[in-house]
């Protein structure tokens, strides 16, 4: 990733809904899984599959389809 693409995902990230960035940082960040990323939420695991699929859309139709894995 380069620089402009970096700026470009932190931009995006920073235009997230506070509970979504937080959702992609415990998971991708800090690598929590499902279960543990619902517990540091003190959310039910399927609240926390649709708040990733939520910033990870948000994210995709920002930087582009091919931005993210």
């Amino acid at each position: 990733m380069d620089r402009a693409e970096r700026d470009g995902l932190i931009l995006a990230l920073d235009r997230l809904p506070p509970e979504e960035r937080e959702v992609l940082r415990l998971r991708f960040v800090d690598g929590l899984d499902l279960a543990d990323t619902a517990r540091a939420m003190g959310r039910p695991d399927r609240e926390v599959v649709r708040l990733q699929a939520r910033a990870l859309r948000a994210l995709r139709a920002e930087l582009g389809p091919d931005s993210l894995p």
